[in-house]
Formats: C-alpha cells, structure tokens, sequence
C-alpha cells in the first residue's frame, strides 16, 4: 500500500492515501503503523495534498494530515495552503485535520472563517461537517452560536440536526440558546416538531423542555 502512494494512476494513490487514513478513530492504519514508516510516506501526502489536478487526491490527502501531530510543524503550513482550496470539501478536510493536530489554530480569523463559511454551503454534506466541527471545537461562542442558531432553519433536516445538537456544547450561551431552541422545536421546517432541538433543549433546559413537550 505504501509503494501504491506513489502510482502512476491517480485513482490508485487515492485510494491508498484512503487506506492509510479513511478510519477516523484509533485503528486508521495510520495511528498504527511504526513510527519510522509513518515519517516515510509523510513526503508523499504533501505532495497529493498539493495536486493541482484532482482535488479528490488533495482531498484524501489532507485528511491523512490530520494523523500527523508530531510533525506539525511540517504540515501545519501545508494545511494552511489548503484552507484556501478552491473545492469546499478540501477546505472542509484542512480545518478537521487543523483542528486534530493544533486545535489552538482553529480561533484565529482565517481558520474560523473557512469553517464558518462551510457551515452556508448548499451541500448538506459538507455544511454538517462544519456544524459538527464547532462544536467540537467549543469556542468563540459570540460567533459560533449565531451562526448555528441561523442554520436551525436550513432546509436539510441534516444540517439543522447537526446545529442542535453542537449548540450543547456552549451552555455560557444557554439563554440565546434556548429561546431559539423553542422556536425551532416548534416550527413546521421539517414537517413536524424538530426532535433534536427538543433533545438539546433537554440537557441545556429540562423545565423548559418538559413544558413544551407536553403542548
């Protein structure tokens, strides 16, 4: 799989870029290969994650990044470059794997920016990766809480989900929180009561949960 990093055929390398690094969890090859081995093919996801040609490759390639803590500060600039990416979904990669080997990188403006920016993307696939990632991250509730409460509305029942329940992890901001809570439990977006935001209501506000549960 190695030598596979470095085919000729780019769908080759792509997907051996995948094998080393598509598990994201403690048994992507990656996170268990020797160290010396994992350095050794550190040179060849740099090199994908700058393809100019195929942003699939950069795609897979930046995420691989992400396993790459003990080598930040070789990799920290690449991901940088790929922050400015051209496809949303790269950019997308570039901030999870940021945020996986430097998290204290991710409250600076440029960093927050691309996530945020995410986040309004019409496709509900990447748009949720965001929405996840700030709560994950947890922080600049002043500009992370608004602009998930906004995404409540999104007309993707995935997104909206997402927002709902990332917005538990800012209770600092618990009033804001739960008032927009309540409207989006109780609007028809999505044809019904939203049940996510119900579920978060519960662990930030369980009265006020409880209350309107009953309605």
């Amino acid at each position: 799989m190695a030598r596979a990093l470095d085919d000729e055929d780019v769908g080759v390398r792509q997907l051996a870029i995948n094998f080393f690094s598509g598990d994201e969890n403690d048994k992507a090859p990656l996170n268990l290969i020797p160290t010396k081995d994992k350095r050794a093919i550190l040179p060849l996801f740099i090199i994908a994650a700058q393809d100019t040609a195929n942003w699939g490759l950069r795609n897979n390639a930046v995420g691989a990044l992400g396993y790459y803590s003990e080598a930040a500060d070789t990799v920290v600039p690449v991901l940088g470059g790929a922050l400015k990416d051209p496809q949303v979904m790269v950019r997308m990669r570039a901030a999870e794997s940021l945020f996986a080997i430097m998290p204290e990188r991710m409250g600076e403006d440029e960093a927050f920016a691309v996530v945020l920016g995410v986040l309004k993307d019409p496709d509900d696939q990447v748009a949720w990766r965001a929405a996840s990632l700030l709560g994950k991250m947890k922080i600049r509730p002043a500009d992370s809480v608004p602009a998930l409460i906004t995404e409540l509305d999104n007309p993707s029942s995935l997104v909206a989900s997402q927002c709902a329940w990332s917005l538990e992890w800012f209770p600092q901001q618990k009033e804001i929180i739960v008032t927009a809570l309540v409207k989006s439990y109780e609007s028809t977006n999505h044809g019904q009561p939203f049940m996510p935001s119900l579920n978060t209501l519960y662990k930030l506000d369980p009265e006020t949960a409880a209350r309107i549960h009953k309605k």
